[in-house]
């Protein structure tokens, strides 16, 4: 569990479970299909595993399992801009978080565009001073959350995402990054249908992550009464390494406001690789 400029993050692999996903044309207007998926940067160092090798896969794995909205984190520019030439009727937002240009990782969310349209968006660093690049309390590396308000072209529907990664070390740095979160949602107002999704770096047990744990306003989707396809195989961690011996690690989460949680899986093929990332996807379906 650590972060890109300084540690690896990871991914994973592909739906196993369930019935086959839905198409576009299929999908149910009231459900929303979300994944948030730690991509690993493009570090030359990890050999085999790097991301050239894995970016194909990558690619296979959201054409398959056709998630409406996916947050990735520690994409480098170039990752970035791979993904948005490679998939097939998905657009973006997000920058990189070292200046809020194309330097450093991204809290990118991509989303299908044949079936929502952005209303806003924007970003924000999670600091003192959200509103401009800075290490935030005693985190170790800049962090960044990106947000969205998309509206479901087909009923006119709105609600929001929040796509962010939180520092691995500061303490404090986790618990303000969720305060500050909580007041953007607020902003929005609490009525509104709210995604926050992303790496955590920490198992929601933590107490560093009680303020959004605890927000009465929002369900953290696995622990919730979700339907669970994988069963007794749901893994019990989402990020697992390359598949060196490191601890696993469930630090990647779906909280939800305003949504009900239908289902919820750890995808684990690799789609033709050994491993999507060093992290594995994880899907929620949510229903309005």
């Amino acid at each position: 569990m650590l972060s890109a400029a300084a540690l690896l993050l990871g991914g994973l692999s592909a739906v196993s479970c369930g019935s086959s996903p839905k198409t576009a044309q299929e999908a149910d207007s009231s459900e929303l299909r979300v994944m948030t998926f730690n991509i690993r940067y493009a570090n030359p160092d990890d050999g085999p595993d790097y991301w050239d090798n894995r970016r194909e896969a990558v690619v296979r794995m959201v054409e398959d399992v056709k998630p409406g909205v996916m947050g990735i984190q520690e994409g480098l520019a170039p990752q970035v801009a791979f993904l948005d030439s490679a998939l097939t009727g998905y657009s973006y937002v997000g920058v990189g978080r070292d200046d809020g240009k194309q330097a450093g990782e991204y809290a990118a969310v991509f989303y299908d565009d044949s079936l929502y349209a952005p209303v806003a968006d924007g970003h924000f660093w999670l600091s003192e001073t959200p509103d401009s690049a800075a290490l935030g309390w005693d985190a170790v590396c800049i962090r960044i959350a990106t947000w969205v308000k998309l509206k479901e072209k087909a009923t006119g529907r709105e609600f929001l995402v929040f796509n962010t990664h939180f520092d691995h070390i500061g303490v404090v740095a986790r618990q303000e990054s969720a305060k500050l979160l909580l007041r953007r949602v607020h902003e929005f107002g609490d009525s509104i249908p709210t995604v926050i999704m992303g790496d955590f770096n920490f198992p929601v047990t933590d107490p560093s992550l009680a303020p959004l744990v605890n927000a009465p306003t929002f369900t953290e989707v696995r622990g919730s009464k979700a339907f669970k396809p994988q069963g007794d195989s749901l893994p019990p961690v989402t990020y697992r390494g390359f598949g060196h011996g490191e601890p696993g690690e469930l630090i990647d989460h779906i909280f939800c406001q305003g949504f009900v949680p239908q289902e919820y899986e750890v995808i684990t093929s690799g789609y033709g690789v050994p491993y999507l990332s060093d992290h594995m996807p994880v899907l929620a379906v949510l229903k309005y």
